[in-house]
């Protein structure tokens, strides 16, 4: 898997993980620090990748929709 495939994925289990959370499942705190983790993931992963000039910019671009 590319970077961006990867940041699509796990937007893709951050949604799944906040669906369960909506449909009532019972959360623990290693849930919560988890899905947390994701984000704090992402945006890291994100920041870094478009500051990088060797990164595939325009995929990045497209995963993050800034293109």
């Amino acid at each position: 898997m590319t970077g961006p495939e990867h940041y699509l994925r796990a937007q893709e289990l951050a949604a799944e993980a906040a669906s369960a959370l909506a449909s009532g499942s019972t959360v623990t705190p290693a849930v919560l620090a988890a899905i947390g983790q994701i984000h704090a993931t992402l945006a890291a992963t994100s920041a870094a990748a478009l500051h990088d000039e060797y990164a595939d910019l325009r995929a990045w671009r497209e995963a993050t929709g800034q293109e």
